[in-house]
């Protein structure tokens, strides 16, 4: 059974994707059997195609996200109750389809953890569900200690351990950029936390392209390290 890392995030358009992109395109580089995937995706074929790139073409759009919804909505509002809870056991069907033949499987999230997928079940929900190890990004800016709290804090009420935050640097930060990290790190009370610096020029093929894996290499080591991902015999985990 395939290792499973979820990437949630404090909310939209925080980053996940291109850290998606980045450790997969990073374990791929080392030989491992990785594949990215986002179940629920609303809007725009964007995030999907990006992963299609990272995994090398492996995979088409709809076996990265199987339940699509046109409208950039929360799935329960661009679904409704009845097709939203048939959307979840798609989405967990495909997860565990993937996990049986893939090493790392990480599994994009859509939105903020809380987005709700029915009026019971968040995407949380349905990453904790499958037993993922848990990413957590945001961008480091002003409000993203509150958000980072929140988000661990409501991982936590679902039972699992401390998730790893990962913020996502702005082109030019606030001045709350150089103690963010800091503060969350004496608040949430562990070390598994890190910036990614700011990358221009994301496209589709440039995120997924080896391009910037040697100067983010320990960087992206490290986070999967802290998710149980390491090594193999022989490997740094780190692409010179």
């Amino acid at each position: 059974m395939g290792h499973l890392i979820g990437v949630t995030g404090t909310g939209t358009g925080v980053g996940k994707t291109v850290l998606t992109a980045l450790l997969t395109v990073h374990l791929r580089g080392l030989g491992r059997q990785a594949i990215a995937i986002k179940p629920f995706c609303a809007g725009s074929w964007d995030d999907p195609r990006l992963l299609q790139a990272a995994n090398d073409r492996e995979r088409n759009l709809e076996e990265i996200t199987p339940v699509y919804c046109s409208q950039g909505l929360a799935p329960l509002a661009a679904l409704g109750e009845k097709e939203a809870s048939q959307a979840i056991s798609i989405a967990t069907q495909s997860i565990e389809k993937e996990r049986a033949v893939t090493e790392v499987l990480l599994i994009e999230g859509i939105g903020g953890v809380a987005v709700p997928i029915t009026t019971t079940n968040t995407i949380g929900d349905v990453l904790h569900s499958v037993g993922a190890h848990h990413i957590v990004v945001g961008v480091n800016r002003l409000g993203v200690i509150n958000e980072v709290v929140l988000t661990a804090g409501y991982l936590k009420s679902l039972g699992g351990q401390s998730p790893v935050i990962v913020l996502m640097e702005e082109a030019s930060p606030d001045s709350s950029a150089a103690s963010n990290l800091k503060v969350i790190r004496q608040v949430l009370g562990h070390d598994r936390l890190c910036t990614i610096p700011f990358l221009s020029g994301w496209g589709h093929e440039s995120v997924a392209s080896r391009a910037y894996q040697k100067e983010l290499g320990k960087t992206l080591a490290q986070i999967l390290s802290w998710v149980n991902v390491r090594p193999v015999d022989g490997q740094s985990g780190v692409l010179l």
